[in-house]
């Protein structure tokens, strides 16, 4: 949803397709069919013009796309070394001459996580730059004719002061927007309390004026 609504912001032309099954595995944990509604539904309703939901294997939808057709692949499946090694090698092909991936959690070094492994490897082959706000953003230049911009980025020195620079304003950046999703959720979790509390309120008034009232008709016996 974030690729998509920078496209629509930025008035890019193209096709976005998001690949997954939508049900979860032991890393990120199993849910239920809620998970994929929203989602569809959510996209349905804002981006059905350009983006594409195919809820299927990384495997079988390799198939749905041919070679040298894809500018931008975001990997963020199943985080182990192998699972990484195994969706690039076979999504490899299919990137175009200005073809980048990104690759999620680099950073995580944590029981069966081995991106970062991977991250190693892969970034000795071609230019690269790694985010390491969060969990961690590879970007990988595996195109030949990527764009000045991308080029210019993908050739800083890792350990420079440019690209601590420019670290720092991609960390600015996103903490706006999770600042900003910060105190929405904080409202919402206050309008809930102050609807459950009136209607509370509204429940215990109900139940003292039928106390009341049986207490007036002993009375009245």
């Amino acid at each position: 949803m974030a690729f998509c609504q920078s496209a629509r912001g930025n008035k890019l032309e193209g096709r976005f397709h998001a690949v997954d099954t939508w049900q979860g595995d032991s890393q990120s944990g199993f849910y239920g069919e809620d998970v994929f509604t929203v989602l569809n539904d959510y996209n349905t309703k804002l981006y059905s013009d350009f983006s594409t939901l195919l809820r299927t294997t990384f495997d079988e939808a390799a198939n749905h796309f041919p070679d040298g057709s894809i500018d931008l692949l975001h990997i963020d499946g199943f985080h182990s070394y192998e699972a990484v090694k195994h969706d690039f090698d076979t999504w490899v092909r299919k990137l175009s001459q200005r073809g980048i991936v990104l690759f999620h959690d680099t950073q995580v070094r944590g029981p069966g996580f081995g991106v970062w492994q991977f991250w190693e490897e892969v970034s000795k082959k071609y230019p690269h730059f790694e985010f390491f706000d969060g969990a961690g953003l590879g970007v990988l230049g595996v195109g030949s004719d990527l764009s000045h911009a991308l080029s210019n980025l993908l050739a800083i020195p890792t350990d420079s002061t440019e690209a601590d620079a420019v670290r720092r304003i991609y960390a600015r950046l996103g903490a706006g927007p999770v600042l900003e999703a910060t105190v929405r959720t904080s409202r919402e979790e206050k309008k809930q309390l102050e609807d459950q509390m009136r209607a509370e309120t509204a429940r215990l008034d109900a139940e003292i004026a039928r106390l009341q009232s049986e207490l007036e008709a002993a009375r009245g016996k």
